[in-house]
């Protein structure tokens, strides 16, 4: 079985034309009663320079581009051009970040979770990505995001605040196969 290398060297997103993940995800009603499958594909297909730095695109949203910097994985839209730290790698425990202008929080709850999926088993960093209130009263979507340092996502599992006032699927997601350049 596949397992990331070094969790301290490399990339928390290895970014290269052609890199492909496969993703199974399974839906749930917020009872947890079980609702479908399907899967999905993030193919990275295009890149550009910007500045000197090199800028990858995935075939789901062509018009945000990603790269890995020193501290980490940033994101950007095509239309604004600000660069945002989107995964801090690498990081230590407790480590946290503020974007979307104080609305979303990353928060780094782990940096060696033992992950197992269907393309395998791998040693993660495990983010907590949270959302508040528009009034800031609290969190009301918390989703973990487990991160294998050269590899890339390999599990999604939203955890969502149980004072929350509408009914909605869970989806949960894993790594079902890649393939890196």
């Amino acid at each position: 079985m596949p397992s990331s290398n070094n969790l301290e060297t490399g990339v928390i997103d290895p970014l290269a034309i052609g890199n492909v993940w496969i993703y199974e995800y399974d839906r749930y009603d917020d009872s947890g009663k079980f609702l479908s499958s399907y899967f999905d594909t993030i193919m990275i297909i295009k890149d550009t320079t910007v500045g000197g730095e090199k800028l990858y695109a995935t075939k789901d949203d062509p018009y945000v581009y990603f790269c890995n910097r020193s501290d980490g994985n940033y994101s950007r839209r095509n239309s604004d051009g600000n660069m945002l730290l989107w995964l801090p790698y690498p990081a230590k425990v407790n480590d946290s970040i503020s974007r979307a202008n104080g609305e979303e929080y990353v928060k780094i709850e782990s940096i060696s979770e033992t992950v197992t999926v269907k393309a395998g088993v791998f040693t993660t960093y495990k983010y907590k990505i949270y959302s508040l209130q528009s009034a800031g009263t609290g969190p009301i979507l918390y989703s973990y995001l487990y991160y294998a340092p050269n590899i890339g996502l390999v599990k999604i599992e939203p955890i969502y605040n149980p004072a929350r006032t509408v009914q909605i699927s869970i989806i949960r997601g894993q790594l079902f196969s890649f393939k890196l350049y």
